[in-house]
């Protein structure tokens, strides 16, 4: 065929799936419709295929996975089932009944998990033991006795005349300083010491603690005083074990000068929130059942175990309705988000009852879920002072403003489909890509590799032979840059899936079906033309099916469109193919679709529509 009077229409840049108003909407660079498509630059391919990553031997798909980092040893992985079954790898270490699924940060070498169902914490905050293996709940119990310390006048030392009251304490093997005890009958109960002055205290019946406690410490008031104070180490306030019952004190009061008095009002225990950060060398947590929805607990700086019943408590804006779902520090602030409005809190050096909070957006807001997790860390966060949040409205850059428009724009019609409440957003900075799970049972996938803004990110659907549940970064099997994974929600198939870029097949058995549509198409769309041929730049294996349908036609009446042989591809054909065809019409979508089973793909970078204007109209 003579295309020498012909119109040529390239169609390169792929930008991915435009879906925002009707077809006459999107741009001739983008497709009308799209599926299980990677982007590179200036083309598409078929996806990654899923080959298994890590296969839990028993229980349920697990809903959370998250990795410890084990300093010069393998990452340990910790998950938790829909029957509230925590592991540590394959081995079941405890179960929480309620809880679904957990927020986790690891924090000074400890991991911590907070379990919690949909929308509130369950339980107690709970801390990884090295010791014991398994999690215990974090914090721990003052010391309790059936009879209170004995103190009496021991050998000549320094000790001042007067009367002064003798308490201990416990530390926990994760370095957590227990309330003053003894209690007996859970009344606290101190031991009361009159001395003469110029004698030591021989202190006896010291409690010892269960088997996380790995050391105590003595508390003494300064004479005729009632401010508890730690006793030096060096004076006999240590005890370095949890066996002996006594010790021997001898120190001026002008020795005792680090208050404990802050340890009357630590929490024995510490409720489970949705969702935790750390902020400020502080863990921050949040996310408590009602009427505790606006609150955050931090603890102490340093001591994440650590929390003040009342300074160590924040109020975010408790009479809006709205409960804290979420949270991220960004520079010096820590940025809370509600089902709607995002608050700021700023340490201001005071206690965090203190604390200086204002409101940022009332108008946007996101679930417990709704900020993005960033490789290589594992913590929900920000990359280089920025965030993805998610809310109704579409997925927005957050960086202490909240950025428009969103960066779902350009597919506001497929962000509907996306169920919020288990949409896991996932950036992975290496390959330059955004997965988002909670799209029709599959994975929404937007490669940044042109830049991180609305018009420049390009979007498609994944999809799988079975429902996608939820994903997580986990270190490469075999080094380097850490992997996103996911799991199916299927009891009969507990393995997590990585991505692998080489495999043309998903599970190594299921063909990947994938397909573009493109925009209408057409220089003169007012006139009926005829569309004579089509070079493709496209290599891959097995059959492509391609077709056109007319501008008028979805697809669903066979009289407008026009299916062309179907082309058997090759890895490096070596030139461009071309195709002829007689096709009528004002403007034609195309498409092509591999899906002929196990290991075909295509991979195309650019293609060339003919056209030659025919009629200004059709017959009336």
């Amino acid at each position: 065929m003579d295309l020498t009077n012909f119109i040529r229409i390239p169609i390169s840049g792929f930008k991915g799936v435009f879906d925002r108003g009707d077809q006459d909407a999107v741009p001739p660079d983008h497709f009308i419709d799209a599926l299980n498509l990677d982007f590179f630059y200036g083309g598409v391919e078929c996806r990654r295929g899923a080959a298994t990553r890590f296969t839990p031997s028993a229980g349920k798909p697990r809903n959370t996975i998250r990795e410890f980092a084990n300093t010069g040893a393998a990452p340990t992985i910790f998950s938790i089932d829909s029957d509230g079954n925590i592991y540590k790898d394959d081995v079941l270490l405890l179960n929480v009944a309620g809880a679904i699924e957990f927020g986790a940060v690891q924090f000074f070498n400890k991991m911590f998990i907070s379990p919690r169902d949909t929308l509130d914490g369950v339980g107690n905050l709970l801390v990884y033991d090295k010791v014991t293996d398994t999690f215990r709940e974090a914090g721990g119990a003052a010391p309790a006795a059936g009879s209170a310390m004995v103190a009496v006048d021991g050998a000549p030392g320094i000790v001042p005349v007067g009367t002064r009251l003798i308490a201990v304490i416990y530390e926990t093997n994760t370095g957590f300083y227990t309330r003053p005890g003894p209690e007996i009958a859970t009344v606290f109960t101190p031991t009361s010491y009159t001395g003469p002055g110029g004698l030591k205290i021989n202190l006896s019946n010291i409690p010892t603690g269960p088997a996380v406690v790995i050391r105590r410490y003595i508390l003494c008031t300064r004479s005729d005083e009632f401010e508890y104070f730690f006793v030096p180490d060096e004076k006999g306030g240590l005890i370095d074990n949890n066996i002996d019952t006594t010790a021997t004190l001898d120190f001026f009061d002008t020795d005792l000068i680090e208050s404990a008095d802050y340890l009357f009002d630590v929490l024995e225990r510490i409720p489970a929130g949705t969702g935790m950060s750390i902020y400020n060398g502080k863990l921050a947590l949040w996310g408590f059942p009602a009427p505790d929805g606006s609150l955050i607990h931090v603890s102490f700086a340093g001591e994440p175990e650590a929390f003040h019943a009342d300074e160590g408590l924040v109020i975010v804006s408790k009479d809006d309705g709205y409960r804290i779902t979420n949270g991220i520090p960004i520079r010096d602030v820590l940025y809370i988000f509600k089902e709607k409005g995002i608050h700021a809190v700023s340490d201001n050096g005071d206690i965090p009852s203190n604390w200086d909070t204002y409101l940022v957006d009332k108008a946007i807001g996101t679930t417990v879920k709704g900020i993005s997790t960033v490789s290589p860390t594992e913590e929900t966060g920000p990359h280089i002072d920025v965030a993805l949040i998610a809310d109704k409205s579409g997925l927005y850059m957050f960086d202490g403003v909240v950025r428009f428009p969103d960066l779902t724009w350009k597919i506001s019609k497929l962000w509907e489909a996306i169920t919020l409440t288990s949409a896991d957003i996932f950036i992975d900075v290496v390959k330059k890509c955004i997965y988002i799970t909670g799209y029709n049972n599959g994975i929404l996938i937007g490669s940044y590799e042109e830049g991180f803004e609305p018009n420049k990110i390009k979007w498609c659907p994944w999809i799988f032979s079975k429902n996608v549940l939820g994903g997580t970064f986990l270190d490469a099997a075999t080094g380097g840059n850490p992997e996103f994974v996911f799991n199916f929600n299927d009891v009969a198939d507990l393995k997590f899936y990585k991505l692998v870029a080489s495999q043309r097949n998903d599970l190594g058995t299921t063909g990947i079906r994938h397909y573009l549509r493109t925009a209408l198409l057409s220089k003169q769309q007012d006139m009926v033309s005829l569309f004579g041929a089509l070079k493709l730049r496209v290599s891959g294996a097995k059959n492509l099916k391609t077709f056109m349908d007319s501008l008028d036609d979805s697809g669903g009446d066979a009289s407008k469109r026009y299916v062309m042989q179907p082309l058997t591809l090759v890895n490096k054909p070596g030139r461009d193919i071309m195709r002829y065809m007689q096709f009528e019409t004002e403007a034609v979508s195309l498409t092509l679709e591999m899906n002929d089973g196990k290991d075909s793909w295509f991979r195309a970078s650019r293609l060339t529509l003919y056209q030659k204007p025919r009629w200004f109209a059709r017959p009336q």
